[in-house]
């Protein structure tokens, strides 16, 4: 696990280039299979960012059960002191 931690910025780094580099791999290719793959990966990697990609737009994902505008519940530590 500390090795996760320690090397993390290496990893996203090498599952970016991945992408890049499967995506040239799969506009080159005629064949649909691997464009399927690829969408597959691209959604795989877009529930795991916790982003929302919509027409080159990425948004945060809203917390379940929360309206757009509201304020977050309060937390208990912000209890005022007494």
């Amino acid at each position: 696990m500390t090795w996760l931690l320690e090397n993390w910025t290496a990893i996203l780094e090498l599952v970016g280039l991945f992408m890049v580099l499967a995506s040239a791999v799969t506009r080159l290719t005629p064949t649909p299979t691997d464009d399927e793959w690829l969408d597959k990966l691209r959604r795989l990697l877009g529930r795991a960012s916790l982003l929302e990609h919509n027409d080159n737009v990425v948004r945060a994902v809203k917390p379940p059960g929360r309206e757009a505008g509201s304020a977050p519940p309060p937390h208990p530590d912000d209890a005022p002191l007494e």
